[in-house]
């Protein structure tokens, strides 16, 4: 039996485990809300967990699909007590379900996974790092926190951007959202800086061809090519979408050389299962590889690309729990 480890807002699941159903494939589905949300318990050193009255025998388990599973805020206890919870514990709250969700994940580590909650635990520049070990390129990085460092960074580099070195950051006011998206660093705004400031990720900027969404799923890459410089709202950040006069997309083929590169460096991170975001640089020709989703964003790639990406997803983990 195939445990998905997703949440009940995800579709992306849905799609999966229709394809699933079409295969008669038996399944266990199990959203992080649906713990606090519905009936539910776990006993961890009987190894059993149960979900409105259905237990699940974890040794009838082969193959476990992690999803998007978590978030404390997104949950209808979240929503329907926030107003009544000192912000204090919020914070302490969201831990004690982080924790409850880990227990979950430490009863299953003797199955076979797919996004492993159990790869290499890394940020932005240790894979930077990673990848450059493996050969392959990256832009030129820096944190910095002193604006003299901008000017000098900006003197050598000629062009700089500036991204976060976790996640995008949204910030709920009432007139709207503020975001952190990659924003170019000229002197005009390097004038407007502190002296210091918190530190923050540089990068030397790539001037594009085009940008590639790559979808990773155990040996196998699936491309798509966005032709996002086109569009000046979408040229430094293709998240800030223009659904009025969208991208062109298309399918993509990496060459093989850096396949074989990219496949090792996922090895060596443990992940047979993300998303990777390339650029094709318009300056000297080469790619360069900017970051990675542990989680894999497929929807995007698949559709536009006649990928099938669901019904593969599907098979991958039939193949993974047989």
């Amino acid at each position: 039996m195939i445990l998905i480890l997703t949440s009940s807002a995800d579709t992306n699941a849905d799609y999966v485990i229709a394809w699933l159903k079409k295969y008669n494939y038996p399944y266990f589905r199990l959203n992080a809300d649906a713990i606090l949300d519905s009936r539910f318990y776990i006993s961890p050193l009987e190894n059993k967990l149960c979900l409105e009255g259905q237990e699940l025998d974890l040794s009838q388990i082969k193959a476990v699909w992690l999803y998007k599973f978590g978030g404390f805020q997104k949950t209808g206890y979240f929503h329907t007590h926030k107003d009544h919870i000192a912000k204090d514990s919020i914070g302490q709250l969201s831990t004690e379900f982080g924790a409850i969700l880990t227990s979950i994940l430490s009863m299953l580590v003797d199955k076979k996974w797919l996004t492993s909650p159990f790869a290499s635990q890394v940020n932005k520049i240790d894979i930077l790092r990673t990848a450059a070990d493996f050969d392959v390129d990256v832009p030129a990085s820096y944190i910095v926190s002193e604006k003299q460092v901008l000017y000098d960074l900006l003197q050598k580099e000629g062009s700089l951007i500036s991204k976060s070195i976790y996640e995008p950051f949204f910030i709920k006011k009432p007139n709207g959202y503020y975001s952190m998206f990659t924003r170019q660093l000229d002197k005009e705004n390097i004038d407007k800086l502190p002296t210091t400031f918190f530190p923050s990720l540089v990068q030397r900027k790539i001037d594009k061809k085009y940008e590639i969404r790559c979808f990773y799923l155990d040996g196998e890459f699936y491309s798509m090519a966005i032709f996002s410089q086109k569009n000046k709202s979408t040229e430094l950040d293709f998240r800030r979408y223009d659904w009025a006069n969208p991208n062109r997309k298309v399918p993509y083929q990496l060459p093989l050389d850096l396949t074989s590169k990219l496949e090792k460096m996922l090895k060596a991170l443990g992940m047979n299962c993300c998303s990777l975001d390339i650029l094709k640089s318009s300056e000297d020709n080469k790619y360069y590889f900017l970051e990675i989703n542990p989680t894999g964003q497929f929807g995007m790639v698949s559709q536009p690309c006649n990928y099938d990406l669901y019904n593969k997803i599907a098979q991958k983990l039939i193949q993974m729990d047989s």
